[in-house]
């Protein structure tokens, strides 16, 4: 990483570039999706967005993982730093894990919400479907972020 004259960051490895590029990119997705998905009612969207943000943070742990990997062998670890990515992809996996755990439970939460009213009756069901149907928004960014 260099600073260059005008204060702008200058990352001279394209690996990183490319992952610095990326979680920009997801922080902006993201934001827009859930912000977007909470206004227009879409649990589908709050979903994608919490999916975006886990993303970003998958991009910050390939990140720094790659660069300790890359570090010199030292006299403490005589045969580099290697296994650090392996470590990386460990908590990759559990960050995937969680972030869908998060997401079911949500889903499972707003399908109960939907049965918990007091006429179960399929009338009173499309109409509570209804309220919180989303909006032209929901699918102009559901469009966008593909």
């Amino acid at each position: 990483v260099r600073r260059s004259m005008k204060g702008v960051v200058k990352i001279s490895n394209p690996a990183d570039r490319v992952t610095v590029i990326g979680s920009l990119m997801n922080l902006a997705l993201s934001a827009a999706k859930f912000t977007v998905g909470m206004s227009c009612h879409s649990t589908a969207l709050v979903s994608d967005g919490v999916h975006s943000l886990s993303d970003l943070l998958s991009d910050f742990i390939t990140l720094m993982t790659v660069r300790v990997g890359r570090l010199p062998p030292n006299k403490s670890h005589p045969n580099g730093f290697q296994k650090c990515e392996a470590y990386g992809s460990l908590a990759l996996a559990i960050a995937i894990i969680g972030t869908g755990i998060s997401v079911g439970f949500g889903a499972c939460t707003k399908i109960l919400q939907l049965f918990n009213t007091r006429h179960i009756g399929i009338p009173s069901l499309i109409t509570a479907t209804a309220n919180t149907t989303p909006g032209v928004g929901a699918l102009v960014v559901a469009f966008l972020s593909v």
